[in-house]
């Protein structure tokens, strides 16, 4: 079969396929097919600049971190890791029955996926599919705004700092004293 579909090509553009229905027909059926529209343009947009960017500066970028393998970056797999965080979001808390994970556990899943890709198949392409999960995520999520992303910064600081306080607070027994008068 494998031979038929064109040795490995036809049967990943059939798994492509699959996936994007699977996942984009959630995504419509939740946002309307304009929404999903402009969001997939977004993420072809800017995963594709980046990666003509990375492939004009570094010329060897094609080829993987172990150095055995290259890939010549094509195909839909930007779109579906993208597809599949935004789906990994929408159902963030739902344990998933087959891995008995939460989905937004599965997103760090997707993200170990990119970086195998970097180091086995192409450092280009795995960028690329990291690149897809940020830019979802930062769609999704609204921090592609600088002015959100700073503030969530700043909160995330304020939190910290505020629980290293909390820690070093002390309980004083009624019996002792600590302090002379």
């Amino acid at each position: 079969l494998d031979m038929a579909l064109g040795k490995g090509v036809g049967s990943g553009l059939l798994a492509a396929i699959i996936a994007l229905f699977w996942f984009g027909s959630t995504l419509e059926s939740r946002w309307g097919e304009k929404r999903l529209l402009f969001f997939s343009l977004i993420v072809v947009v800017v995963v594709n600049t980046v990666g003509a960017l990375v492939a004009a500066a570094f010329p060897g970028s094609f080829s993987s971190l172990a150095g055995r393998s290259s890939a010549i970056v094509y195909g839909t797999t930007p779109l579906v890791y993208a597809f599949l965080t935004v789906w990994c979001l929408m159902f963030a808390r739902t344990r998933l029955a087959i891995l008995n994970i939460e989905a937004r556990t599965l997103i760090w899943v997707l993200a170990i996926l990119g970086g195998l890709d970097m180091v086995f198949v192409g450092r280009l392409k795995g960028l690329m599919t990291l690149t897809s999960i940020l830019v979802a995520y930062l769609l999704v999520s609204g921090l592609w705004r600088p002015r959100l992303l700073l503030d969530k910064i700043r909160l995330m600081i304020i939190e910290a700092r505020i629980k290293r306080r909390r820690n070093n607070i002390r309980i004083v027994d009624k019996d002792r004293k600590y302090h002379r008068r």
